[in-house]
């Protein structure tokens, strides 16, 4: 009865059962782990600043803008088609979105109507 069957493995229970007494890894993991928890206070307003510098300089590096010039990569003719379909577009979105704001009236948002009418726009087209 001193034997147990996991599956395929047999073996005495307390073969299985490690040493209680811990390694040096083990214990200077536990030093470093009760070290680790007590922290180091810092003040909050520091901890803000470097927050809001962090988020501005992320935000700065996505929104960064910079000019396109489309003639450096397009002929005239393609400009024109692209203004042309994007005209097209406008127009289009603008019947959808009188309609939106027509059986919804001020349930939406304004960039939320836009949003729909531009999708239903290029759904229905």
């Amino acid at each position: 009865m001193s034997e147990i069957q996991f599956n395929s493995l047999k073996g005495n229970y307390n073969y299985y059962l490690q040493d209680e007494q811990p390694t040096k890894a083990e214990e200077k993991a536990a030093e470093k782990a009760s070290v680790a928890s007590e922290g180091q206070k810092s003040d909050p307003g520091k901890v803000l600043d470097a927050l809001s510098l962090m988020g501005a300089q992320t935000y700065a590096k996505v929104s960064g803008k910079s000019t396109v010039d489309p003639k450096d990569y397009l002929s005239e003719d393609r400009i024109q088609d692209i203004e042309d379909s994007m005209k097209i577009f406008e127009d289009g979105a603008d019947e959808y979105v009188s309609a939106i704001k027509a059986e919804f009236g001020d349930v939406f948002s304004e960039d939320t109507v836009y949003a729909l009418a531009a999708n239903a726009f290029a759904l229905d087209a």
